[in-house]
C-alpha cells in the first residue's frame, strides 16, 4: 500500500512528481490500494497492460511484499530504492508474527540483489546493508520528500539548527520516532550520555 502520512509514502508521490517535472512518464503501482491515496495508485498486476519496451522498474523497499518476487521474475531494468528493514531480533521479544514478517523481508532484501541494475539508499548506513546483502552499484540518495523547490539550503538567520560554531552551547540532538520497543530509543540516550561524557559536555 501507498500510505501519504510516511516517509516512504511521501518519498514515492515526491519522487513521481519530480519525474513528472521533468517530462519522465510515471506511474505508482502497489500490491494493495489504501482508499485514500486510490487516486495515485494502480495494482502492481495491471502493469502489464502499460508496460513498454526500454521501462525501469523502481521498487521501493522497506518491508516484505509479493511484490519482491513478482520483480524478480520480470525482466525489465530494477531499481532497488531501500528505505531499511528493521532486524527481526527487536521485534522478536514483542511481537513474533512481524520478526517473521522482517525475516521475509531479508529473504527478499537477498533474492533482488542478483537482478537489480542499481540500489540506492537513503543513507550510508543503509548503503552498507546492501552491500552486505549482495548488490554491486549502490548510491546514497537523500529520500526526495526532503527536497524543496528553492536552491538555497542555507539557514535562515536565527535559524535553530544553525552551525554549531555559531551557537554557545553544544550540539542539538533530534530522534524521531514511534515509542515503540523495535525503535530502541534506548540507545539514543544511551549514545547521548557517552556523547556529553566524552565529547560535548554542552
Amino acid at each position: 500500500m501507498l500510505h501519504r502520512g510516511d516517509a516512504v509514502g511521501r518519498h514515492t508521490l515526491r519522487l513521481r512528481d519530480l519525474l513528472v517535472a521533468r517530462g519522465i512518464s510515471s506511474r505508482v503501482y502497489v500490491e494493495l490500494i489504501d482508499p485514500e491515496t486510490s487516486s495515485d495508485t494502480e495494482l502492481a498486476y495491471s502493469y502489464s497492460d502499460h508496460c513498454e519496451a526500454g521501462d525501469v522498474l523502481l521498487y521501493q523497499l522497506a518491508t516484505a511484499s509479493d511484490l519482491a518476487p513478482w520483480l524478480a521474475a520480470r525482466s525489465e531494468t530494477l531499481v532497488v530504492n531501500y528505505h531499511n528493514i528493521t532486524p527481526p531480533e527487536f521485534f522478536a521479544a514483542w511481537d513474533n508474527r512481524l520478526a517473521l514478517h522482517q525475516v521475509r523481508a531479508r529473504s527478499e532484501l537477498l533474492m533482488l540483489a542478483p537482478r537489480t541494475a542499481l540500489a540506492v539508499a537513503v543513507s550510508s548506513h543503509n548503503e552498507a546493508e546492501l552491500r552486505a546483502a549482495g548488490y554491486r552499484a549502490t548510491r546514497v540518495v537523500p529520500p526526495a520528500a526532503m527536497l524543496t523547490a528553492s536552491t538555497d539550503a542555507r539557514p535562515h538567520n536565527g535559524d535553530s539548527m544553525a552551525h554549531p560554531s555559531s551557537r554557545s552551547h553544544g550540539a542539538r540532538w533530534l530522534c524521531v520516532g514511534r515509542m515503540a520497543p523495535n525503535k530502541a530509543l534506548q540507545v539514543t540516550l544511551m549514545a547521548l550520555l557517552v556523547t556529553r561524557a566524552h565529547h560535548d559536555p554542552g
